[in-house]
């Protein structure tokens, strides 16, 4: 798409045409505001990084472990950012929603698993 805007959301591109009446009322957040999406790799505390290679790796996860990604999920689920797609449709907004409350009520790795791919699938990219 030409004369568009790129935006790089959940490692992929967010083409916004130009066009005049596709105007956001709000800015984008700031990467280092609370409402931006926070990317696991550069998380400082050092429990969410192993916990999260523990999950891509496929081996045994731990209560906690389940517990610090749910948390990672519902952080970058819950940015605001996402509800800037100017593409998100009445039902997208709807699966966003839902997506939101499956990773508050997350609690197993069946569960995470079924966040990440719904994630995936609407372009939010957690991992």
């Amino acid at each position: 798409m030409s004369g568009g805007i790129g935006l790089g959301l959940g490692g992929g591109t967010l083409q916004i045409p130009p066009d005049e009446n596709n105007i956001v009322s709000r800015t984008l957040p700031q990467p280092g505001s609370d409402e931006a999406p926070k990317y696991w790799m550069h998380q400082t505390g050092g429990h969410l990084v192993p916990a999260v290679e523990r999950y891509l790796s496929g081996d045994e996860l731990t209560i906690r472990d389940i517990a610090l990604i749910q948390s990672y999920l519902r952080q970058w689920i819950d940015s605001p950012v996402w509800e800037f797609n100017p593409y998100l449709t009445p039902q997208g907004r709807f699966e966003l929603a839902t997506l939101r409350t499956l990773a508050k009520n997350a609690l197993t790795k069946h569960d995470l698993d079924r966040i990440v791919r719904l994630a995936v699938d609407l372009g939010l990219d957690p991992l």
